[in-house]
């Protein structure tokens, strides 16, 4: 008995820019004729075309929100729904959907900035900044001109947080935590009278979300976010202000970039010729997201504060160049597969945030002299050095195992009398120990302090 085995399948490809790209796809298609089908959607009614089977003409055109949607979805964002909007607005509430044409992005984008407490005198002016979109070439255009309304409404350090966003690549989920830290290492963060800067970054974050300019993921139980993601049609907004302001440069295969390099963020689709040339002796930024073997050099990357090189394995060499950066704020290599860290990591007398790799043995023993290293982060395996407890400044302290600490980690903790976060591992069952006594009564000690935050793993 012979059995023959049919599969059939239906795969879905969002947002495809050029036909090139879908005569690449389509090849790996099997045509089996069983019912199998492939939908794509694209913003360009060529493409979508071309995407079709030349027989038949399978172009669904998505059609605008209706009257009746656009105005709930508009007043909905303001004011809950149209009956709480006052009689004054109405009329200029139904100029300002009209020039919108239904296009949900553009509601949004408007009804999140008249959400921000403006007067009937500034709608109005909104209404008369957007007389324009009606005579724009193509939807893109006109969201386009709507979104640089929004970003133009932002007081300046929300624009600069904002468009710091297009050094992480499309659909990315961006953790709050990691932004934020980068925020303050890159100076976009300026607090009052010692105001921490963490909490202000996680307003300004939530201000974002707030406008609908990033959106929302993974809302924990208090509503707020942990991470977020930008709308495509946003980040191509943020990509075009950026090079405009020359804010980050993002590399094309082969192009090489002709302005001075503030910030540059690594795809993994670069040439790797043009890497090795490139000048970051003014960068403050470098963010790596793809695997790879090639990095700028940073011998004279005197201006660099911010390291990202989360989750690249094969850049674990280059980190023994990491005494050069004097200048140096932030450092995560954590994904990195790095095993010892040179002792001149003790010279980065700069350095707020050091997120290690989980296979670190031993954070060298210089690492106690950085007194201005307010966030660590290492793996259960990895011993502190003696004197960690001179790391006056250190708020946050994660992942620590105290068994394989030094006899005095007790003593050492206690020192860390600015310590707001601890994450420690303590065993399980039975009676405890006398070293875990000890360990418990230091906690004691800090909850006397600013401890805010406990976290045990048993």
């Amino acid at each position: 008995m012979v059995y023959i085995l049919t599969y059939w399948y239906l795969i879905i490809i969002d947002d495809i820019w050029d036909a090139q790209t879908w005569k690449f796809l389509e090849c790996a298609f099997v045509k089996s004729g069983l019912g199998s089908r492939v939908m794509s959607t694209t913003r360009n009614n060529d493409i979508a075309n071309a995407c079709c089977s030349c027989d038949r003409d399978l172009v669904y055109k998505i059609k605008p929100l209706s009257d009746a949607d656009s105005a709930k979805l508009f007043f909905k964002r303001i004011f809950g729904d149209e009956e709480s909007c006052p009689s004054s607005l109405k009329e200029v509430s139904k100029d300002i959907l009209r020039k919108c044409g239904g296009l949900p992005l553009a509601i949004t984008a408007i009804s999140s900035l008249l959400a921000t407490g403006k007067t009937e005198q500034e709608w109005n002016q909104v209404r008369s900044s957007i007389t324009s979109v009606e005579g724009k070439s193509s939807d893109i255009e006109a969201m386009k001109y709507i979104l640089s309304l929004s970003y133009f409404d932002l007081p300046f350090h929300l624009r600069s947080c904002l468009l710091y966003l297009t050094m992480f690549p499309e659909d990315y989920e961006v953790q709050r935590k990691r932004l934020v830290h980068r925020w303050i290492s890159e100076g976009l963060i300026r607090g009052k009278d010692r105001e921490d800067l963490v909490e202000l970054g996680n307003t300004y974050f939530h201000e974002l979300i707030n406008r609908c300019l990033i959106q929302p993921v993974e809302v924990k139980y208090n509503g707020k976010a942990s991470s977020c993601r930008v709308h495509d049609t946003i980040l191509d907004f943020l990509i075009y202000m950026s090079d405009k302001e020359n804010f980050c440069t993002l590399l094309s295969k082969k192009a090489k970039p002709n302005r001075r390099i503030r910030r540059i963020s690594l795809m993994g689709n670069e040439d790797p010729e043009i890497i090795e040339q490139l000048d970051l002796s003014h960068a403050r930024s470098l963010g790596v997201f793809q695997s790879t073997k090639q990095l700028p050099s940073l011998v004279k990357s005197d201006a660099m504060r911010v390291l990202d090189l989360r989750w690249c394995a094969e850049l674990g060499n280059h980190v023994k160049d990491i005494g050069r950066l004097i200048q140096l704020r932030y450092l995560n290599i954590n994904g990195v597969r790095v095993t010892e860290l040179p002792k001149q990591i003790g010279d980065l007398e700069y350095l707020e945030t050091l997120i290690t790799d989980p296979n670190l043995s031993v954070l060298p023993e210089s690492a106690s002299r950085l007194k201005r290293l307010a966030r660590l982060s290492v793996g259960n395996s990895t011993k502190l050095p003696d004197a960690f407890g001179n790391m006056e400044n250190l708020q946050e302290l994660l992942q620590i195992n105290p068994f394989i600490q030094s006899p005095n980690f007790v003593e050492e903790l206690g020192k860390l009398i600015n310590l707001m976060k601890l994450k420690i591992m303590l065993r399980s069952g039975g009676f405890a120990s006398y070293e875990e006594k000890c360990i418990v009564s230091s906690l004691f000690e800090l909850d006397n302090c600013n401890l805010r935050k406990l976290s045990i793993t048993f």
